[in-house]
């Protein structure tokens, strides 16, 4: 990939979870992944607040680097709500991925209340692991 603002070619790979530093590419920079979306839940005429269902993230889990220490070793994942369409959000609650080889992980939060009105959520993930997300799952978790 070309990077337009210093001029350097940069290899992308599915093995490569942090950036370089373009000013010294010796250095690497970890970064994060974040996705936000609308929950598709509205309070009715007959309700003044939406419930929250239980969420789930369906994604490669058991990623973690097996250093044994650091945030890669037992990679975290923070699940943030926000009760006004994405303006201000909750504090993160923060569920595992899974340390290397823990396949059977399942990342999911229960019990997340309700909004007035329009309910979003954002998935942050800042450690430097395999990200594969590959959707949600709404509604009741088991």
């Amino acid at each position: 990939m070309g990077d337009r603002q210093y001029g350097i070619i940069w290899r992308m790979s599915q093995d490569i979870y942090s950036d370089g530093d373009p000013l010294d590419p010796s250095v690497i920079v970890e970064n994060f992944m974040e996705r936000a979306c609308l929950l598709p839940f509205l309070p009715t005429q007959q309700q003044s607040n939406a419930m929250i269902p239980g969420i789930e993230l369906l994604c490669e889990t058991g990623v973690g680097d097996g250093t044994g220490s650091g945030p890669g070793d037992d990679p975290t994942i923070e699940m943030y709500i926000s009760e006004d369409s994405g303006r201000t959000w909750r504090d993160p609650v923060t569920e595992r991925l899974g340390k290397q080889g823990e396949y059977r992980t399942r990342v999911m939060w229960q019990r997340n209340g309700a909004a007035p009105m329009q309910p979003a959520i954002k998935i942050v993930c800042t450690a430097p692991v395999k990200r594969v997300w590959s959707g949600l799952s709404l509604g009741k978790v088991m």
